[in-house]
């Protein structure tokens, strides 16, 4: 989705917060939780690293208990809960491409994708589409009614 106008991204971390001003780069450690309109993320640590004229970001990477959750709405206008988990995850924002790495999986809704192997790898863009190289497993689940 487009990002909405004035959006305001909030990052509260219990450990600590470090700045580099020479490197462009805030780190964040200890129960790190992000809050913006978009999604919600937890990790451990939180890398975030802004572009040159700092008015925008450059890469973000979260490392160890990652967890992102989005609300959607879907064409029907149901709510839908999209969760994304791993050891590690990257944000491009020029591509818009989150790379899930080390034991990725994402549910979204009732439907599932995990990882069979720790070296699987997903990658999500923001047009919605998933590319997973690696193994594994998929879990969909038909509930619609037949009669």
């Amino acid at each position: 989705k487009d990002r909405p106008k004035d959006a305001k991204t909030e990052i509260t971390s219990k450990k600590q917060a470090t700045f580099d001003n020479a490197k462009n780069v805030a780190e964040f450690e200890g129960s790190v939780v992000v809050k913006d309109p978009q999604f919600t993320l937890f990790c451990d640590q939180l890398r975030v690293t802004m572009s040159k004229d700092r008015k925008g970001l450059q890469l973000v990477e979260a490392f160890g208990n990652v967890i992102i959750v989005q609300d959607n709405t879907d064409e029907a206008g149901k709510k839908v809960k999209s969760t994304g988990r791993s050891g590690k995850a990257v944000f491009e924002p020029v591509s818009g491409d989150v790379t899930l790495t080390e034991w990725p999986s994402v549910q979204h809704d009732i439907n599932m994708q995990v990882a069979t192997e720790q070296g699987t790898v997903m990658i999500l863009n923001r047009a919605g589409k998933m590319t997973t190289k690696g193994g594994s497993r998929t879990v969909i689940v038909d509930n619609s009614t037949q009669e």
